[in-house]
């Protein structure tokens, strides 16, 4: 029994990045499907990077970056301190926890060299497409048995565990993200692996369609231009490949009516799409979501002014807003609804003050200076452009799946197969 003990540790520390490398594929594909066992799976790597992997001394950039990548963590815990609600407060530490964990999980170690990046993508790609088909099915059933095609398109499509659509989206297009960097990378030989690539392509390009999240659609439109627009060399395909986004794209408004409605919302400018604060004008109508954003963004604004030094503590920043919507007198999101600031650079602001938000978009920033020219930079530049243009609309870090999503492709490539 003792021997057999020795011999399991003694493999366990001398195989760290096939180690490695099988619990990050088990991360990413059960990011998709299931929260408790994707949190089961970042706990096991945690112990196992405790126990068994030999931590090693960082050089300077290298702590720099993990230093910095935590940064929001340690500003969360400093917040709790002039936090009057502790119990949110606590629950922010608990979920922001990622932060942390994964840069110190892939940073301090440098037993990594194996650790094939392509394989986790490769998987997470697969798992994606299976949970689109599972959506697409469940919608399927649900149109048979009550001839409505309700969960066949926006938000009632994405039936994943604590999945919002958008988030999904961003699941797709980070597959079809690392399809097309393999295919211009010569790194599809077979044509059978080219067709899958196409069906990958063709299937997220449908479901995006489907689900009719602008700001998702918006990022897949400005990846297809940008890799068409580089890498195809020929005139006339480089036309007919313009021409197709353009026809896939009005289809997809013509034949989707979530989509269409989204569309109409965003097209129209008159003062009846607009949220008037401060006159008891929000109730009695549904409002679209450019209305909606538009009217929290004023008044996270406010109070992030109010508050741009040390922002409001940890717990604190719903419990302020409604109070804001209130004052305001926007009372369909203050006394109906609970809406957060629908942009993570206005709720780090919020949370933390300035400090925050400046950290924040300098771990957006500084991996653009810093990896700039290495090989996958690619590929990590645009995942990065992606919470970019997504914290725009949407406060990403103040959900479980955000947070984890980040922090783990995040730390990936910042960290693995680089010397820092």
């Amino acid at each position: 029994m003792a021997s057999s003990i020795i011999k399991w540790k003694a493999y366990l520390q001398n195989h760290v990045g096939q180690v490695y490398e099988f619990l990050s594929i088990c991360i990413a594909v059960s990011f998709v499907f299931w929260q408790l066992l994707n949190s089961y799976f970042c706990i096991l790597l945690a112990a196992y990077w405790l126990f068994f992997v030999p931590k090693t001394k960082l050089g300077s950039r290298k702590l720099f970056f993990i230093l910095l990548f935590c940064s929001t963590y340690f500003l969360t815990i400093i917040g709790v301190f002039y936090s009057n609600n502790i119990g949110e407060a606590l629950f922010k530490v608990q979920q922001k926890v990622p932060f942390l964990i994964f840069p110190l999980l892939y940073g301090f170690t440098n037993k990594l060299e194996k650790f094939n990046i392509r394989k986790i993508f490769f998987y997470f790609s697969i798992a994606s497409f299976l949970g689109g088909l599972t959506c697409l099915f469940n919608g399927a059933v649900y149109l048979l048995k009550s001839g409505s095609t309700a969960k066949l398109q926006g938000h009632d499509l994405v039936i994943l565990d604590d999945m919002y659509p958008y988030m999904f989206g961003l699941c797709l297009l980070t597959g079809c993200l690392f399809w097309m960097n393999e295919w211009v990378s010569n790194r599809l030989p077979s044509s059978r692996e080219k067709k899958g690539a196409l069906l990958f392509f063709i299937f997220s390009a449908v479901f995006l369609l489907l689900i009719g999240n602008r700001i998702v659609i918006g990022i897949w439109l400005l990846m297809n231009i940008y890799f068409v627009s580089i890498y195809i060399k020929k005139i006339s395909l480089k036309i007919s490949l313009f021409v197709l986004l353009l026809v896939v794209l009005i289809s997809g408004i013509k034949l989707n009516p979530t989509l269409r409605n989204q569309w109409n919302d965003l097209a129209n400018f008159s003062t009846s799409n607009n949220i008037p604060l401060d006159e008891d004008k929000s109730l009695g109508r549904d409002w679209g979501g450019k209305a909606l954003r538009i009217a929290i963004w004023k008044c996270a604004a406010g109070l992030a002014k109010e508050h741009f030094f040390m922002g409001v503590g940890t717990g604190d920043a719903q419990q302020e807003l409604q109070k804001t919507y209130e004052k305001r007198k926007f009372y369909f999101a203050s006394r109906y609804n609970e809406y957060n600031a629908h942009n993570q650079y206005l709720q780090e602001t919020i949370s933390n003050g300035v400090i925050g938000l400046l950290l924040m978009v300098a771990g957006f920033v500084l991996p653009f200076i810093y990896f700039k020219g290495t090989d996958r930079f690619r590929v990590y530049g645009f995942l990065i452009l992606f919470f970019i243009i997504t914290s725009i609309t949407e406060s990403v870090f103040e959900t479980n799946k955000g947070i984890v999503l980040y922090t783990f492709l995040n730390s990936i490539f910042a960290f693995t197969n680089r010397k820092l």
